[in-house]
């Protein structure tokens, strides 16, 4: 059985930003298809394309959608979910007898409206259990019933399988087939010698509850970890392709100060170098001041902080960040000096448009620059699955967020700060001559 995994060309770009982001922003090796290719028994052929960075053709790409018996698809948010659905839609004309799975995020929310548009069966929660069953009834029986947690399609009707219990322990998850990836394609940006970047993930899921994040539901509101033995073993791996860059993929790398701690110390005593960067929790950052030292000591060069806002009275009441004393504005700033001391880029994620929030209360551009090099400012979106929705479904008129454009706010109303801010994030000489010199700016700045 020959099987692609794929993530799509993006056939709805857009100025300034991509439609989808996200990709961009954090430019990473998928780490869905590697571990399904160690779950998967060798018989069976698998290949993946990776169509957002793979410099091929429409023609090639379209001919690569012609070969595999299943085309596997990991859709993740609403922002390139109009892309997956041109791309499944390309593969039931091009090759109509492949079957189509779909998991991530995005497919678990709307798994009965992926059916509706051509995925065969959607995989819901983890892949470790649900897929070695899968691919034994692909390719034999068909008797998809028997897979733990999938939603399909049998003579017209829905049938959803009781999902499978969460792995209790991560290292048994597989070691990721790093041989799936085209490293190639994701060049360093962080260390003098070049080579390639890689992803790795040492956690899943977030023992936080903010109300505009989907992640506690998705995971039950669950952080589980890989020892600290299995991680570096794994940075090992990475090492054997040249990544000399590593974005850990985690959503609240350095939630568990104990555990952040045993690893840091384990990747000071890496014997070769290491550059990585990780997604952080601004109060993680703030429960101890000397912890930016040793984050930089272990090799931390980027940071991308979660700021949502600078307002105090935000940050405890839309958001809901579960922070017992919101920081305050020169907090921010005094945290930034000591990441920018230490050589430690600082990218921030600010939050704008919830409808709730008078105009004073959203952070302005030039206030963001005052805690971070790199400003990113997200829509605030009422995500199906997260905290906050079902209580702003009920109060204001919600769009359908099955598709969604970053630069369309779900509130445009209550939008106008948001557009300034997004416009002086263009016209930010500076900062757009980072984004244009790319990898040299990255380089100057750090090294």
């Amino acid at each position: 059985m020959k099987i692609l995994g794929l993530n799509p060309k993006d056939f709805y770009a857009g100025w300034p930003v991509q439609s989808d982001f996200g990709r961009e922003l954090y430019r990473s090796p998928s780490l869905t298809f590697p571990v399904l290719r160690s779950l998967t028994p060798p018989e069976h052929e698998m290949r993946f394309i990776e169509g957002f960075f793979e410099p091929i053709t429409m023609r090639e790409y379209l001919d690569w959608i012609k070969w595999p018996d299943v085309v596997g698809f990991n859709i993740a948010s609403s922002y390139g979910a109009i892309s997956y659905a041109v791309a499944i839609a390309q593969v039931k004309r091009l090759n109509p007898k492949a079957t189509i799975v779909a998991g991530g995020h995005h497919a678990n929310v709307f798994a009965r409206r992926w059916l509706d548009l051509g995925v065969d069966i959607v995989v819901k929660g983890e892949a470790e259990r649900s897929w070695p069953v899968l691919v034994r009834e692909l390719a034999g029986g068909r008797r998809f019933d028997r897979a733990p947690g999938v939603v399909f399609k049998a003579d017209g009707e829905v049938i959803e399988t009781e999902n499978a219990p969460l792995l209790e322990n991560l290292d048994d998850s597989p070691m990721p087939d790093l041989s799936l990836i085209n490293f190639d394609i994701y060049p360093c940006l962080i260390d003098d010698r070049g080579g390639h970047i890689g992803s790795i993930e040492t956690s899943r899921g977030c023992v936080f509850r903010c109300k505009f994040c989907a992640v506690p539901g998705y995971w039950k509101g669950s952080q589980r970890y890989k020892s600290t033995g299995r991680v570096m073993e794994e940075i090992k791996q990475l090492e054997l392709h040249r990544c000399h860059q590593i974005n850990i993929l985690d959503d609240g790398f350095g939630n568990d100060p104990d555990r952040l701690e045993d690893l840091l110390t384990a990747m000071r005593r890496h014997p070769r170098r290491l550059n990585w960067a990780a997604f952080f929790r601004v109060d993680s950052a703030l429960r101890d001041p000397s912890l930016i030292e040793r984050l930089a000591a272990a090799g931390m060069r980027a940071a991308l902080l979660g700021f949502e806002s600078v307002n105090e009275d935000v940050l405890r009441k839309q958001y809901g960040k579960g922070m017992r004393v919101p920081p305050t504005l020169a907090d921010l700033q005094a945290m930034y000096r000591r990441f920018k001391k230490n050589r430690i880029m600082v990218i921030g994620v600010f939050i704008s448009g919830h409808p709730e929030i008078q105009p004073e209360q959203e952070t302005p551009y030039e206030v963001a620059r005052t805690v971070c090099d790199d400003p990113r400012l997200a829509d605030y979106m009422p995500w199906p699955g997260s905290l906050g929705y079902p209580e702003l479904a009920e109060k204001y008129p919600v769009k359908d967020m099955f598709f969604h454009d970053v630069k369309l706010p779900v509130f445009p109303w209550h939008n106008v700060e948001a557009f300034r801010f997004n416009l002086m994030n263009i016209i930010d000489l500076p900062r757009s001559w980072r984004l244009l010199t790319g990898p040299v700016w990255y380089r100057t700045y750090l090294l």
